[in-house]
C-alpha cells in the first residue's frame, strides 16, 4: 500500500518565487498574518478550500504547497 503524508509547507517558498511577503498573501485571502505563519510552520494545516484559494493567488497548483512523503507500508 502506498502512504502519502503532508510534509512541510512551502508557502514562504512560494511567496519569495512570485515577489509577495505573507502580509501581502494575508491581505488578499483577508486572514490575519498569524494564521499564514501557521501554515508556513506547520502549526495548522488549512483546508482544502483555503489551499485552493492560496494556490491560485501564487499561481501554483496544491500539491506545490506542501512536500508530500510518500512510501510504500
Amino acid at each position: 500500500m502506498i502512504i502519502v503524508k503532508v510534509g512541510r509547507c512551502l508557502i514562504q517558498q512560494r511567496c519569495a518565487e512570485i515577489g509577495i511577503t505573507q502580509r501581502q498573501l494575508a491581505d488578499r485571502l483577508q486572514r490575519s498574518e498569524t494564521q499564514i505563519s501557521d501554515w508556513a510552520t506547520n502549526r495548522t494545516i488549512m483546508s482544502m478550500k483555503t489551499a485552493k484559494e492560496v494556490a491560485y493567488i501564487l499561481n501554483c497548483v496544491i500539491d506545490d504547497l506542501y512536500e508530500w512523503i510518500i512510501y510504500e507500508d
